[in-house]
């Protein structure tokens, strides 16, 4: 993945938490989310084994972008840069 692609995927997770963003977004936190960054993980997981492509494009994705909502929320709290 390019950089500029996950900067842009960084600044959209950020857009959907600032103030005008998603209520929901805005609610989360590192461990609220945990759930949702188990199932993805065994979502890609279960692709891989089933050797099905285009789910291991699309759960790696889900994954990704958990990664960097984890990143974001960590930077809020001073936890690490993204």
């Amino acid at each position: 993945m390019e950089t500029k692609n996950i900067n842009a995927l960084l600044e959209t997770v950020k857009t959907l938490r600032s103030e005008n963003g998603c209520e929901w977004d805005k609610a989360q936190t590192m461990k609220s989310i945990c759930p949702n960054m188990i199932e993805e993980a065994y979502e890609l997981v279960s692709a891989i084994y089933n050797n099905d492509v285009e789910n291991i494009v699309e759960e790696a994705g889900d994954v990704i972008l958990q990664g960097v909502f984890h990143c974001v929320l960590g930077e809020k709290e001073a936890l690490f840069d993204t």
